[in-house]
């Protein structure tokens, strides 16, 4: 059967032909079909090459940090190791107090281990400060969860983080399995993991997401919604928030497939261009 795909780009469009939400409507009626990729006189081909481009020269596929340890000492000189943690689904921070966006995630981090913390979930900091940096910051900011320094960033480099923050999870067999989830993606992962199941379906690539999304639109009969985004993507996330009201997620259900590509995680321009 012939692959329908809904390319759906209303938030950068929206900038330069108008409304938001006409534009949104516009896409979903818009339906790919084999040789045409035109629809009211527009190249979307053309287009998505055009608004990919930059991100695909700045995503890299996932790479497994195969033999991961992480050891070393906290505040008080406890020693701790990410072996003591198997069993458990762990997030490693490598954060920093300096950092700004580090600090800003915080709560969001707070709330996520309250929430699955019983279920067997755990963060473990990894602190870019000197012990007394990072002391008189968890003074006046408590964390429910343990932080190592390394402040001559030998961790760091051992692992290539190359910026701050940057978060690695790890599951109950210590197998690194992603990095830099975040917000809704980061909490699906960790549930799944804690239910004992693959997250490959959300951090695969491109091609394998779209192949899975396309058996289950043949399955039940449906179009593909095809929807391209990042947790740090301001249109992203309106256009998400507008797509969860009841009407439009009730129509939505009923006509289309979800297939979510994630430009940090499981994104290649050239990969998905091959795909449609």
């Amino acid at each position: 059967a012939e692959l329908q795909v809904v390319a759906k780009f209303a938030p950068e469009m929206a900038d330069e032909q108008g409304d938001m939400e006409e534009m949104t409507m516009a896409y979903l009626l818009f339906v790919k079909k084999e040789d045409d990729w035109r629809f009211d006189g527009f190249n979307h081909k053309r287009f998505i090459e055009q608004i990919l481009s930059e991100e695909a020269q700045m995503a890299e596929p996932f790479k497994e940090i195969v033999d991961f340890k992480i050891e070393g000492k906290t505040i008080d000189n406890e020693e701790v190791s990410l072996a003591n943690y198997k069993g458990k689904v762990v997030l490693v921070d490598f954060w920093g107090t300096w950092c700004g966006p580090c600090v800003a995630g915080i709560p969001k981090l707070t709330e996520l281990h309250e929430k699955y913390k019983a279920r067997g979930f755990e963060i473990l900091g990894v602190a870019a400060d000197d012990v007394d940096s990072l002391k008189e910051f968890l003074e006046k900011k408590p964390m429910a969860w343990k932080n190592v320094t390394d402040a001559e960033s030998e961790l760091a480099t051992q692992y290539s983080i190359e910026a701050y923050p940057t978060t690695l999870l790890v599951d109950q067999h210590g197998k690194h399995v992603a990095t830099n989830l975040h917000g809704a993606m980061l909490e699906k992962a960790v549930e799944m993991l804690l239910e004992g199941k693959s997250i490959e379906s959300i951090t695969g690539s491109a091609q394998d997401i779209l192949a899975a999304g396309k058996k289950r639109a043949a399955d039940e009969k449906k179009l593909i919604f095809l929807h391209i985004g990042a947790a740090w993507c301001g249109p992203c996330k309106l256009l998400e928030d507008w797509m969860a009201q009841p009407e439009i997620h009730e129509m939505f259900q009923k006509t289309f497939v979800d297939v979510k590509i994630d430009i940090d995680h499981n994104f290649n321009a050239q990969e998905l261009l091959s795909c449609l």
